[in-house]
């Protein structure tokens, strides 16, 4: 098992099946649960680009303003959220 930081965040990467896992703590969570980021790759160096891509998003965050909606958060999950997916994955609904 060797242990790395990213940021500010330490993890660990161990060897798991026919592969490697790695995993970040992070903060806990309002209540006091722990919470963790996991990756797994073939390689301890794909684990660790993933575990430093998955620390980069974290750290990116969701940035909102106070009129930002539900169906704008839909729309925005729909462009997106669904890349690789048939274009008839996500089809919006209209009003009739």
């Amino acid at each position: 098992m060797s242990k790395i930081m990213i940021g500010k965040h330490e993890g660990t990467i161990y060897p798991e099946g026919s592969g490697y896992t790695g995993a970040i703590d992070l903060e806990p969570d309002t209540i006091g649960r722990r919470r963790r980021i996991k990756r797994k790759g073939r390689t301890k160096e794909a684990v660790k680009d993933k575990l430093i891509k998955a620390v980069d998003d974290l750290e990116k965050g969701i940035e909102t303003s106070d009129d930002y909606t539900v169906a704008a958060a839909v729309r925005d999950w729909f462009k997106r959220g669904t890349k690789g997916r048939a274009p008839n994955t996500a089809i919006w609904p209209t009003r009739t």
